[in-house]
């Protein structure tokens, strides 16, 4: 295998398990310090810069005979700015407590399955995206994501996850076509959701998620999932919605509010 000479050694590691379809962990094994807030002090040799993975991404590393490219990173600190825009990625990428220096563009890109589990990142803008797997964004802490019109072949997982967004949802996802479930449980959504238009062919999970949105809606979904579905609202919780799931329904709940304190109910 012939490596570009720029490489940094943890980005040489990467370049070398992608092609062979390993996962590279660049933790420190002290979980204090590895601890993704933390990413600020990790050392120079657990940083990857965006290009690198870029290129990776667009097949510049020949994986090894017989194997599948993937890039699978743990505990690793991506600096510049990650752009997959338009990019159909030639493997899975999947990243495991990361921490992410700028906001991710994956517009209209193609992915085979992606993740973020565990990572830190200012943002994801995924209008359009595809995706053939999972989209994985367990215990991620993030800014605003944007899957609008995405088209996901697999679930997303949103467990554990805390989103915020000061001006817009935390996760708005209109028009989106999900072939399987939309799992958010325990999930924090500081500025809402907002599913209008969406079609989810399995079921969605909300139970012990608290969505908030001060300047309208703490989860917006279209009418036809209310006659469908139905809704539950169990209680109002720390001047947002609290949600549980409801055993009979196979989505929990389609609530929806314009001001803080004020009833909500589903529409339009």
């Amino acid at each position: 295998m012939v490596l570009p000479d720029e490489l940094s050694v943890g980005e040489r590691r990467l370049w070398e398990a992608f092609a062979e379809g390993r996962a590279l962990d660049l933790r420190a094994g002290d979980p204090a310090h590895d601890a993704v807030r933390e990413a600020g002090q990790w050392g120079p040799e657990r940083h990857i810069r965006a290009e690198v993975v870029a290129r990776l991404a667009h097949g510049e590393a020949q994986p090894s005979p017989a194997r599948s490219a993937v890039l699978r990173l743990r505990g690793a600190r991506i600096t510049g700015r990650l752009g997959l825009r338009h990019t159909r990625s030639v493997g899975p990428l999947l990243f495991e407590e990361c921490a992410f220096d700028h906001p991710l563009d994956v517009t209209q890109a193609e992915i085979p399955s992606f993740s973020l589990e565990g990572s830190r990142v200012p943002g994801v803008e995924g209008y359009g995206l595809r995706i053939d797997g999972d989209l994985n964004l367990s215990e991620v802490v993030a800014g605003a994501i944007c899957l609008f019109g995405a088209r996901i072949e697999g679930r997303i997982w949103l467990v554990g996850a805390h989103l915020s967004c000061p001006d817009g949802y935390a996760l708005d996802a209109p028009d989106m076509a999900l072939q399987g479930g939309l799992y958010c449980r325990g999930c924090i959504a500081e500025g809402g959701v907002n599913l209008y238009g969406s079609a989810v062919a399995a079921g969605m999970e909300f139970d012990g998620a608290r969505l908030t949105n001060p300047r309208g809606f703490a989860l917006r979904a279209h009418k036809k999932c209310r006659d469908r579905f139905g809704c539950v609202l169990q209680k109002q919780c720390a001047g947002g919605w609290h949600v549980a799931l409801r055993r009979r329904n196979r989505w929990p709940i389609m609530a929806e509010r314009r001001h803080v304190g004020e009833q909500g109910g589903v529409g339009p």
